[in-house]
């Protein structure tokens, strides 16, 4: 029996396609996986998020705190604490440029205006070790001193403590395509710990 799903391999990224037609999805194969490059942007879902999910925004505060103690969190208690609350102590953020501190001068003179029009706005939370930036200006590249939380970091403590065996499962099939030769498909199960 052919499977629905299959991954191709596409320089360092596997692309998942359905049915022959991509979904626009991509899956990285990196160790650490797509953690290695982004952002460090962390905030949990709003309240309002969970109106049409089967779990309550309260059930996942725990989860929220607990992949907090894996990662630096550096942030401001601010406006956006209200809709996205910081759960943890956070480290302070580095210096602000110019152009930022200008625009949330102008949001500070007019809130309440501003709030009225259902817009809040507050200071980035950001997964990195603030303190000891060097503002390089790499961050959306990958920071060359690994301030920025990846998931690597986790897996290599884990494995570190003894406590990752990563169990990798290997299932072989043949493509619906038949031009295509048979191929593996893996998928990690789980951390153990």
């Amino acid at each position: 029996m052919v499977p629905t799903t299959h991954f191709e391999t596409v320089v360092n990224f596997r692309v998942w396609r359905q049915s022959g037609a991509p979904t626009g999805s991509v899956i990285s194969g990196a160790y650490g996986g797509f953690s290695n490059l982004w952002g460090a942007q962390i905030m949990p879902f709003s309240a309002a998020t969970f109106e049409r999910w089967p779990i309550k925004s309260s059930e996942m505060q725990d989860h929220y705190r607990f992949a907090l103690g894996e990662m630096a969190l550096a942030g401001d208690q601010d406006d956006l604490a209200d809709l996205f609350p910081l759960m943890t102590e956070p480290r302070p953020l580095p210096q602000l440029a110019e152009r930022t501190m200008m625009v949330l001068g102008r949001y500070e003179a007019r809130r309440a205006h501003i709030q009225s029009l259902g817009i809040t706005m507050g200071r980035a939370r950001l997964a990195f070790q603030a303190e000891s930036c060097t503002r390089c200006g790499l961050c959306m590249t990958g920071c060359p001193h690994g301030l920025i939380y990846s998931a690597s970091q986790t897996f290599d403590r884990l494995r570190k403590d003894k406590r990752s065996p990563m169990w990798v499962a290997c299932s072989p099939w043949r493509s619906p395509r038949k031009t295509h030769v048979q191929r593996s498909s893996f998928a990690i199960f789980g951390l153990v710990g």
